[in-house]
């Protein structure tokens, strides 16, 4: 009917990051470096594939390997 032991808590997983006082500003390089990369993909998908799966990024073409339920600018 119910369990007769009390639950056991589950472990965390998640990585335990130092605390530190001053920032070397690598994370704000690194924060950087990422939002430069995701717009320079999204405007490249946004200007040849709009509305497909994909964009091929040597011939620029795009593709529907996922039955074209690409991103929609509506």
């Amino acid at each position: 009917m119910y369990p007769f032991n009390p639950a056991t808590p589950i472990p965390k997983i998640q990585f335990a990051f130092k605390k530190t006082a001053s920032n070397s500003g690598e994370d704000a390089e690194k924060l950087a470096a990422i939002k430069a990369a995701t717009k320079h993909s999204w405007s490249g998908y946004a200007a040849k594939a709009m509305g497909h799966d994909e964009v091929k990024p040597v011939s620029g073409e795009f593709a529907n390997p996922f039955n074209a339920w690409g991103c929609n600018s509506d």
